[in-house]
């Protein structure tokens, strides 16, 4: 800990004939000096340790959050990405019910079928303006998600394709222990063992020292005081 510097005034005279007087009584005192705390030694290593091992838990903290930005990112550019790659396919969807409404209507004239066959694709029609209209809320989410990561960028066209992750099942258990999450543990193991190791040190007294100048009156000598205390 930080030294602390300590004024004062000693036996200072409330009575008597030098009442009130700071250079009479030569028991007077103008005090200056400072004090140490010095704690035990298991228990400045303890902190250390605890510094130390909160910093490595910061750090790894600090690289999964980065991760869990990337992977937030990635995820919400491929949910735009598929959004848009769905609303691509509705034109061609429009497409084939356009084909549908002029067969159904070349049907029923030829004899074919009955007028109330017009039905189906204007019901199909339907069906898919509902769907669209369903895919463009989507889109608007979707685009709001990506620009919480990318900020403006997002309103640009999307470029690209869909990431394509080579799987190597293999190998997940051989490196499971590296994941960063799981690797984030052993330094909040460290800086946990390092606070029971403080607080078991709290049981061991410490010991401090203070310096002191004392400053009496012109017809009495200046004094210095050395104290240690456990």
């Amino acid at each position: 800990p930080d030294p602390k510097l300590l004024l004062g005034v000693q036996n200072y005279p409330v009575g008597g004939p030098d009442r009130w007087s700071i250079d009479q009584d030569f028991m007077t005192m103008q005090m200056v000096g400072v004090r140490q705390e010095m704690p035990n030694s298991d228990k400045r290593k303890a902190r250390i340790e605890v510094a130390d091992a909160a910093v490595e838990r910061a750090a790894a903290q600090r690289r999964v959050e980065r991760l869990n930005v990337r992977q937030s990112t990635a995820l919400a550019w491929i949910s735009s990405y598929s959004v848009e790659r769905k609303d691509a396919l509705f034109q061609d969807f429009y497409k084939e019910n356009r084909l549908l409404s002029d067969t159904v209507r070349a049907q029923i004239a030829g004899g074919r079928a009955q007028p109330a066959d017009a039905v189906t694709p204007k019901q199909e029609a339907a069906r898919l303006a509902e769907q669209q209209d369903d895919l463009i809320q989507q889109r608007r989410q979707a685009r709001a998600a990506l620009k919480r990561w990318i900020g403006p960028a997002a309103n640009d066209e999307l470029v690209g394709r869909l990431p394509e992750w080579s799987v190597d099942t293999s190998g997940y258990s051989h490196n499971l222990q590296h994941h960063p999450e799981l690797a984030a543990f052993a330094p909040m193991t460290r800086e946990a063992q390092a606070k029971v190791r403080e607080a078991v040190s709290e049981k061991q007294s410490d010991w401090s020292w203070e310096l002191d100048y004392q400053h009496r009156g012109r017809a009495f000598g200046d004094m210095v005081s050395v104290q240690l205390s456990w």
